[in-house]
């Protein structure tokens, strides 16, 4: 399995355990439309990144109990990242866009709307992307 869209579907981080069979999954959508998400934490992300290093798109909208500590999971064990989607994730600062842009050098398609994230941070992702186009939403 490549590509695993589960969104709005009620699921959690025991769900996200399940997949770290799923070592060529290259998509996940677990966002939510309506809601805010709260099943789905850092330690489900975290497991996901360690399992599946092949990961370029990977969609996370209001899953709002994501942490610095899940992005950098992600940085770090998913290194071909193209694609990232963490809408309204609260607890997202400065911290997870330093690690992306210091992992993630395929990156070209960011959102960090409604999260803690600072012009600042902002400034350093695109500043050290090596990609030809940096979109943050």
């Amino acid at each position: 399995m490549v590509s695993l869209d589960l969104r709005e579907c009620n699921i959690s981080d025991n769900a996200l355990l399940q997949l770290c069979n799923c070592k060529q999954l290259k998509e996940i959508n677990l966002s939510s439309c309506s809601e805010n998400r709260l099943g789905i934490t850092s330690e489900g992300v975290i497991a996901l990144a360690l399992s599946c290093p092949y990961l370029r798109e990977a969609s996370f909208k209001r899953c709002c109990n994501i942490s610095d500590s899940g992005v950098t999971a992600l940085a770090l064990n998913c290194q071909f990242l193209e694609i990232l989607n963490l809408g309204s994730c609260s607890g997202i600062t400065d911290a997870s866009l330093q690690a992306l842009g210091e992992n993630c050098k395929f990156l070209h398609s960011v959102n960090f709307s409604s999260t803690q994230v600072t012009m600042m941070a902002i400034g350093y992702l695109t500043s050290v992307c090596l990609c030809s186009y940096l979109r943050l939403v």
